[in-house]
């Protein structure tokens, strides 16, 4: 059942994935999108969207629960099973994750740092074994989005001189 924590236990904690702190922040809104667009929680978008606002502010957390609710879409019109995710609302399984939440999240780490061989290997995990188009267009979108870019480490910064008249 799509949306079900009894579906898959895993002993994966949120702790454990090499996600920064945006990508862990994005597990509450996968969870309550993908309960919403299967009919488990209708109103689950909502909380998605009021929690992005309440926690990037409006512009930026509005665009990002936009852009992760149409990835989700894609996530699940891509698979031929359920989406596993567990109930946003059970404190007890808050940093616990799934198989397909650690998927998911790793797909947009990965993709957001452009690493496409990494990313490769969780395509095929959430699409069924495929290398579905439509929903790799749709988490390349999401994840290089400007909203979600990564600042480049590796520019030098600038120096500032001393200037004496």
């Amino acid at each position: 059942m799509a949306g079900s924590e009894n579906s898959q236990e895993s002993p994966v904690v949120l702790a454990n994935l090499p996600c920064d702190a945006l990508e862990c922040a994005l597990l509450p809104l996968i969870r309550h999108l993908v309960r919403s667009h299967t009919g488990q929680c209708p109103n689950g978008w909502h909380h998605a969207f009021t929690i992005a606002k309440e926690r990037w502010g409006g512009p930026i957390g509005l665009q990002i629960a936009f852009g992760l609710s149409n990835t989700m879409l894609e996530l699940i019109n891509a698979r031929r099973c359920a989406t596993a995710v567990h109930d946003p609302l059970r404190p007890d399984l808050r940093l616990r994750l799934t198989d397909d939440e650690k998927a998911i999240l790793l797909l947009i780490h990965y993709m957001r740092r452009d690493n496409s061989a990494k990313a490769r290997e969780y395509v095929p995990l959430l699409a069924a074994g495929r290398m579905h188009a439509v929903f790799i267009q749709a988490m390349l979108t999401f994840a290089r989005s400007d909203v979600l870019a990564i600042p480049d480490r590796t520019a030098k910064q600038p120096r500032l001189t001393l200037v004496k008249n």
